[in-house]
């Protein structure tokens, strides 16, 4: 037994397991090792039992572990005395003794189920699983504990987040500030301290990672496998070999062996099922008949006893030998064994005969496919303790944990975790995207510790206008997206910039997440997330995004259709191999041509044409359109007339991004003076730079003030800018924005009131809503209420109105495509144009 009195005592581990409950200790004294309080005597033995919670009977009473013969008589099923008697209440009342061994599987059940009993006296009781591990840990540590000492728990290697702070909170109920450690991690530092002067001395040239151990837990309550990093970390004058975890890619697989026991030792199972945990007959059936796996597996379980009972929340499913092994088989896939220097194997079901000849670990390493060549597996299960207890070596599990809390108390080198993935919804660049509140990049961090962000998340703000903060949370560990809302006095007159402040101690529970404002005196207090105060929103991410505001529309681009690329590649080769003095027309008329495109995306135009408007054909590289932009290029150079404009139209038609073309059309742009057509047609497929488009828009202005007739070319070249490229309004100022919009609205406004619903009409709407992606610079640009917010709006209502009264028909909806639009301008639309509505139609 531990001396609690010590001084001497430096951690505590506490190790709660089906068929054993380990409170196990490491001091300071030269000779210390961990010592679990509860050894299992060999079968046959009177002393200790597999472990149970005797439930509370009165208000107040703490529950009370039983480890050992004989029981407490109350719900043993006994004669004599009356409180012997197991079921007192309903259908639902499970009794007043509880088995450890139910307890980790339904911790892990969301929602949580409840342990239910009967007192006496009638009274109706339950627990939660996070309530009765407490208070089997409340009755596992010495109440006389130094503060100085934080008992650590260990846990299976999947339990969620807000599973964690339920079992904290519950310890903390009882008094108990317990620290909580992964299962592999306990296991992969009893094997570290093991091995650690032999693997650190082998591996002498250098810190960090070195190779992989990989963890197996088979026990009755589930089956884990885990690969840890091995890494050589120095710490001060000495060098530390410790086990990193990395979150778990396959979970665990919930066991048979409750379920095998409870059949196993009873024989017909009935509402005595109680009886199991009150002698040495489960151990002594489950691990010493000398059973295969097959047998294990293939023992049934009968249904019509599950019905009669409310086990079924707290039992894991059966599953099947070919559940098992593909399940052995995903984990292979997920893991690299390759570098694995080591094994270490824990659970009661380790030693188990998978064959006659081969234990269950040993087909569970050749299953993983752990090279032959590794000779350091340490075996630890209860089989292997029964064997001869009185020189039973310190458990690994139970061992780990105390060790762990030990270098926590000595702020010595531990073990290394990896963090969650913790988001919140934020606009980026006007578009509704996840924002990660914990770097991805962030690497290891020490286990054990809290871990805080350096550099507080900045850039954030609450906006005008606001009568409350509406914070969104996705946490990879949860499907769903989860909010909590803050109201304020009165709403806010002015921006108010916010900081996120973040913290999260690996396995030890929620995240910490404050919102701060920046100016202490802005008359806002600072929000602290509590993630079970969180409203489930009962989406997922997905869709969450897709029913957020859009500030402005997508990209349109033009797609590139391969049967026209390979007319127009064939002309541009025969164009190619006349000589430059060839006439251009026949490549003219093929790039011309529009087909539907190869692929169907909302956010590519109706017709596609042999290049795209990215300048690329449908094959990845094309030698041939490169040699045929460079060819036209130099003919640019000396052409005149005719020919010159001939040769604009054909780059124009390549959508090619050639720094010369840039700079040629650039350089018209800047003159100031009126374009052609076939440079309005080449500026709006092949102008790139934003500070050109900008100029440009400068140019359209100016001439919009003279005079708006005749402007369909420039509408469209300018409408093909602001949908093809992703920064196209970035250098064109708001105001500038505003001035075009106004001025464009008076083209849209003659359109309808004539009724001609054709190009001008199309490309006077695509300008005005696609100059809203100046939002994602200016989030203030045709603001909702504004006046120019509200006129457009009018506008473009009685348009739609009015072609939804007259019936404008045939395949084009343009009610439809403004229906979008007003969407659009009143930051309502979808991020992607779903559905296959939006602006396709005005393309055509």
């Amino acid at each position: 037994m531990i001396d609690h009195s010590s001084k001497a005592l430096t951690g505590l581990g506490i190790s709660l397991e089906p068929l054993r409950a380990e409170l196990s200790s490491v001091s300071s004294s030269p000779d210390s090792s961990c010592i679990p309080n509860n050894k299992l005597d060999a079968p046959g033995e009177r002393g200790a039992l597999p472990p149970l919670l005797l439930v509370p009977r009165f208000s107040g009473e703490p529950f009370r572990l039983e480890i050992s013969s004989p029981r407490h008589p109350r719900g043993t099923g006994e004669i004599w005395p009356p409180e012997s008697a197991i079921r007192q209440g309903g259908s639902h009342d499970l009794g007043p003794n509880l088995p450890i061994a139910l307890l980790w599987s339904a911790l892990a059940r969301d929602p949580m189920p409840q342990w239910a009993w009967t007192t006496p006296e009638k009274e109706s009781r339950t627990a939660t699983p996070a309530e009765a591990i407490a208070g089997a840990c409340a009755a596992l540590v010495p109440s006389l504990l130094s503060g100085d000492v934080s008992p650590v728990l260990v846990i299976p290697n999947h339990i969620q987040m807000s599973k964690q702070q339920a079992l904290i909170d519950a310890c903390r109920q009882l008094g108990l500030h317990v620290k909580l450690l992964w299962r592999p991690v306990a296991a992969a530092l009893s094997w570290c301290k093991q091995h650690a002067d032999a693997v650190i001395e082998q591996h002498h040239n250098g810190d960090g990672s070195i190779g992989s151990l990989l963890s197996v837990h088979l026990g009755l309550d589930e089956f884990e496998i885990a690969s840890l990093e091995l890494v050589v970390q120095r710490s001060g004058d000495k060098r530390w070999l410790v086990p990193a975890r990395r979150r778990p890619t396959v979970g665990a697989l919930p066991s048979f062996g409750i379920d095998w026991l409870m059949e196993t030792g009873l024989g017909a199972v009935n509402a005595a099922w109680h009886k199991l945990w009150m002698s040495n007959s489960i151990r002594d059936t489950a691990l010493n008949r000398g059973l295969t796996l097959d047998d294990f597996l293939n023992r049934t379980r009968k249904s019509d006893w599950r019905q009669q009972t409310a086990l079924n929340d707290w039992l894991p499913e059966t599953n099947k030998s070919s559940s098992f092994d593909g399940w052995l088989r995903k984990n292979a896939n997920a893991l690299d064994t390759r570098r694995t220097l080591g094994v270490v194997v824990t659970g009661e079901l380790a030693e188990v005969s998978f064959t006659r000849h081969v234990p269950l670990w040993l087909h569970v390493l050749q299953a993983q496919r752990v090279p032959a060549t590794v000779s350091r597996v340490s075996v630890e299960s209860l089989r292997s303790g029964l064997a001869d207890h009185s020189t039973r070596s310190e458990p690994m599990i139970g061992g780990g944990a105390a060790l762990h809390s030990s270098r926590l108390t000595s702020k010595e080198p531990s073990y290394l975790d990896t963090l969650p993935r913790i988001r919140t919804s934020t606009y980026i660049a006007g578009r509704p995207a996840w924002l990660d509140l914990l770097k991805p990049d962030d690497g290891w961090v020490d286990g054990g510790r809290t871990w805080q962000r350096s550099d507080p998340l900045r850039g954030l703000c609450i906006q005008e206008g606001r009568s409350e903060l509406e914070v969104i949370v996705w946490h990879d560990e949860f499907p769903t997206v989860r909010k909590l809302k803050s109201s304020f006095k009165q709403p806010l007159t002015k921006d108010i910039p916010v900081r996120l402040e973040i913290a999260v101690e690996p396995a030890q529970g929620n995240a910490r997440i404050e919102v701060i404002p920046l100016d202490p005196n802005c008359g806002l207090r600072q929000l602290r997330l509590e993630w079970s105060r969180m409203e489930d929103t009962k989406l997922v991410p997905d869709e969450f995004l897709g029913k957020l505001p859009t500030l402005f529309p997508p990209l349109l681009r033009r797609a590139s259709c391969r049967a026209k690329w390979e007319n127009a590649r064939e002309a541009m080769r025969l164009y190619l191999s006349g000589g430059l003095y060839r006439s251009l027309s026949s490549v003219i008329a093929t790039l011309q041509q529009r087909d539907e495109p190869d692929v169907s995306s909302a956010d590519i135009e109706v017709r596609a044409t042999a290049i795209s408007s990215d300048g690329e054909p449908s094959e990845l590289r094309s030698e041939i359109l490169e040699r045929f932009v460079s060819a036209a290029l130099s003919r640019l150079l000396v052409a005149t007339g005719k020919e010159s404009e001939e040769v604009v139209r054909v780059l124009g038609y390549t959508s090619t991004g050639h720094p010369k073309f840039q700079e040629y059309l650039a350089a018209r742009v800047r003159t100031g003076s009126y374009l052609e057509r076939h440079e309005l047609s080449a500026c709006g497929w092949c102008l790139r730079e934003s500070s050109d488009i900008a100029a440009f828009a400068a140019l359209f202005a100016k001439l919009l003030r003279s005079y708006q007739n005749a402007m369909n070319n420039w509408l469209k070249a300018f409408a093909e800018m602001l949908r093809y490229r992703e920064d196209a309004t970035q250098d064109i100022t708001s105001r500038l924005c505003e001035e075009l919009t106004e001025r464009i609205l008076v083209i849209f406004r003659e359109e309808h009131a004539k009724r001609s619903f054709k190009f001008l009409f199309r490309n006077s709407c695509l300008c005005i809503v696609y100059l809203l992606r100046r939002r994602a610079y200016d989030d203030d640009y045709l603001a909702l209420g504004s006046p120019l917010h509200a006129v457009v709006r009018s506008a473009f209502i009685r348009a739609r109105d009015d072609m939804a009264k007259k019936g404008i028909g045939g395949a084009i909806k343009l009610d439809r495509a403004l229906q979008t639009m007003i969407d659009f301008i009143d930051c309502k639309g979808p991020p992607l144009l779903a559905a296959g509505t939006g602006f396709q139609e005005l393309t055509e």
